[in-house]
């Protein structure tokens, strides 16, 4: 094992555990018969949540890691259209696309276990929002840079706010968000 793979063996390692502390602590001390219902269905909800992201970190970490000699991106948006040509696209210009997935849980999992320089969310996926996994993103993997994607002009602050280094309107095409991913990885 050459030393880069060994110090991302312990980064991914640390993060990993960062991250499983951090969701033991989120789900202890909570005593479920003082919460409301909806309370108790949220807390549910996180808890599944938590499970696949679980999971994904687990199956992503028994993957051969990639060896890539140009920057590694995830892209989690719920239009496989967008995704499929945004992935074109980017390895077009010599970007390596990890994988394409529409769950914000399995793009957190992948960002935790994979680490790469970039990931591309959308704003709407299913079992967490855009925002959320932007902010798991900017907790438990700070170095990875993120980008978003959301349905108008006026959700761009949001995205941004929440940790997007850049956030695109639906209106622009895959070939530009490329062209921006590219830009913002070469910066």
């Amino acid at each position: 094992m050459t030393q880069v793979q060994q110090r991302g063996t312990a980064s991914t390692t640390a993060v990993v555990e960062a991250w499983r502390i951090a969701r033991a602590q989120e789900m202890q001390g909570v005593d479920p018969s003082l919460l409301t219902r909806e309370q108790r269905m949220d807390l549910d909800r996180r808890a599944q949540v938590l499970d696949r992201v679980e999971e994904v970190v687990a199956q992503r970490l028994m993957q051969e890691p990639s060896v890539s000699t140009g920057p590694r991106v995830v892209l989690a948006h719920r239009q496989e259209w967008f995704g499929n040509k945004l992935r074109t696209a980017l390895v077009e210009r010599g970007v390596e696309v990890l994988d394409v997935v529409t769950d914000g849980a399995e793009a957190v999992g992948t960002a935790i276990a994979l680490q790469p320089e970039l990931v591309m969310v959308e704003a709407v996926l299913t079992r967490m929002s855009g925002i959320e996994v932007l902010r798991d993103i900017r907790r438990f993997v700070p170095g990875t840079r993120c980008v978003a994607q959301v349905a108008y002009e006026d959700g761009v602050r949001a995205m941004t706010e929440a940790g997007a280094d850049a956030a695109w309107a639906r209106k622009v095409s895959p070939a530009q968000v490329a062209d921006g991913i590219v830009s913002l990885l070469s910066s």
